[in-house]
């Protein structure tokens, strides 16, 4: 079987992995990468002649993208292609049509909470698929004796006013008092140009002097972040309000055997457990009370970590969900 995997930009870091679990059970997987945002003409004929080109009458669509006004896959690609839909993100923060939905072959979300989503909104029937850890992230399983340098770490999106940076402010105070080495990267503030790169630090140091300390603002490849994750005591996921369901960071953190305090998800039936296989924390006092707590106790930390790490690559490689997508 052979596919072309439709995405933007934003998600092309996961195409290597998709590439190497298809492999694994029989499908030759075939990104086609388009910039975020953009849908034109030219890009929906090279997608067309791509198509042809690698003999395959098969699409995987990660999210039903569109720019302002039209939708990427043309109406004229359902007649043609066998489509498929996998949301990467929840339902609801996408623009989304009922008849379109209707014309891919199968639907699916990693988002559990669509399922019910989809059938009061739409009236269809869609499956649960979780976005599990890559091959990438469960390769080389870390030994419960090492020596990590960096005490605690995130990585990830963290936009302004967001829930994530008045939280992470907050552990930033935190660690600097308890001394913690701490290491934040991703997205605090824009980096298009020059311009935004000075003035946005200048403008984000003047708000949080402390957070400002710990952050690193750029982008984390899949290959450093494998390395940061196995190099960290206590690596956070922080969701995001709108998500429910646990997500990608959670299994790739999980992998090689590295500890993971997580926002509290929804299980939605996932054989992984808190405090067995990761931590978990409800509030914002609970999350600063239990990073303290596996600060001190390492044997316990590296227990989990060795417990989870096991369960993710027995049952939570990509491998093992890719077949569901066209099933």
């Amino acid at each position: 079987m052979r596919v072309v995997v439709l995405m933007e930009a934003a998600f092309q870091i996961f195409a290597s992995n998709l590439v190497a679990a298809g492999k694994h059970v029989g499908i030759e997987m075939i990104p086609f990468i388009v910039p975020n945002d953009k849908v034109t003409k030219s890009l929906q004929d090279k997608f067309e002649s791509f198509m042809s080109k690698n003999q395959s009458d098969t699409v995987l669509v990660i999210n039903d993208f569109k720019n302002k006004n039209e939708y990427f896959l043309k109406e004229s690609f359902f007649g043609k292609y066998k489509c498929y839909l996998w949301f990467w993100d929840s339902m609801h923060r996408i623009e989304l049509r009922q008849d379109r939905l209707y014309k891919y072959k199968k639907v699916s979300s990693f988002e559990i909470d669509d399922v019910e989503y989809a059938k009061s909104t739409f009236g269809i029937d869609i499956d649960y698929i979780p976005l599990v850890a890559g091959e990438s992230f469960c390769l080389n399983p870390v030994e419960s004796n090492k020596n990590r340098s960096i005490d605690i770490s995130f990585i990830g999106l963290v936009p302004k006013n967001s829930y994530r940076l008045q939280l992470l402010n907050r552990l930033a105070i935190h660690c600097k008092e308890k001394g913690y080495n701490l290491k934040l990267y991703g997205h605090f503030w824009h980096w298009n140009n020059w311009y935004q790169r000075i003035t946005g630090k200048i403008k984000f140091r003047l708000r949080y002097p402390v957070l400002a300390q710990y952050v690193e603002n750029r982008f984390i490849q899949p290959e450093e972040a494998v390395e940061i994750y196995r190099n960290t005591k206590v690596n956070l996921n922080i969701h995001i309000k709108e998500h429910k369901s646990y997500n990608c960071r959670t299994f790739e953190v999980i992998g090689n055997n590295n500890f993971l305090l997580s926002s509290e998800q929804e299980e939605a039936n996932l054989k992984l457990v808190s405090g067995i296989h990761f931590a978990t924390y409800k509030t914002d006092d609970e999350f600063i009370r239990k990073i303290d707590y596996y600060m001190q106790h390492g044997d316990e930390r590296n227990r989990i970590a060795s417990t989870g790490g096991e369960q993710v690559r027995s049952i939570y490689k990509m491998e093992h969900f890719i077949k569901q997508v066209f099933e």
